[in-house]
């Protein structure tokens, strides 16, 4: 499952110090080494999606922890069967967890430009997609999608690789001004959720108590 929240305009500082009591103090401290509030924001709300999703999905509130592999690949302590994937772009964030493994990416929509195309497309990816507006944030998102599904990041490498090749789900989203990716082992499905639910499930959560 992957959940997708674009309402951030939404969030006031009340709101996300209340949040805050919800998200364990590594993603708080990493929060804050952010210039820019918005930043702030969008690592608070992920980690709060995480949650939300863990519940709804597994029923799992108490606390949680997330840690990071040697190659970036964020993963969830004490959970070796699940699988996460974090994304946001400046307006919106994304969250996959799932059974299998999982990448996610968002972004806004972007217009062509044929030197990244040119940089991480292969030429059977871009004749498999039209390279209008559409098209060209689809690839990149289905790209970014394969980096974090593989946990590699990406490089001048990731253009011979072509991503139709592979075995496994891929799914786009194309909502309001976003386009949000998935690749995944089995098809997962994308939920938009919005703060009135967030916040109707966030008080059945442990909370973390900080000195």
């Amino acid at each position: 499952m992957v959940y997708f929240f674009s309402d951030l305009d939404k969030i006031s500082d009340t709101y996300l110090i209340n949040y805050e009591k919800y998200v364990s103090e590594i993603r708080r401290k990493y929060s804050k080494k952010y210039k820019f509030q918005i930043d702030r924001k969008l690592s608070i709300i992920v980690f709060i999606l995480l949650r939300v999703g863990l519940f709804r999905e597994f029923g799992i509130r108490n606390k949680i922890e997330v840690y990071k592999h040697e190659n970036g690949k964020p993963y969830l302590d004490g959970f070796p069967n699940l699988f996460i994937s974090f994304s946001h772009c400046k307006n919106a964030v994304a969250c996959g967890i799932s059974t299998s493994n999982i990448g996610v990416d968002v972004q806004e929509y972007v217009n062509f430009d044929e030197s990244v195309a040119e940089r991480f497309f292969c030429s059977d990816e871009i004749k498999q997609i039209s390279m209008d507006s559409n098209g060209f944030t689809k690839l990149w998102t289905l790209k970014e999608s394969f980096c974090k599904y593989k946990g590699t990041g990406l490089s001048a490498k990731i253009r011979d690789v072509n991503i139709f090749d592979f075995n496994f789900s891929m799914n786009t989203l194309f909502y309001k001004s976003f386009v949000l990716s998935v690749i995944s082992n089995t098809k997962e499905k994308v939920v938009y959720i919005d703060m009135e639910e967030i916040n109707s499930i966030i008080s059945d959560l442990d909370a973390y108590e900080y000195t």
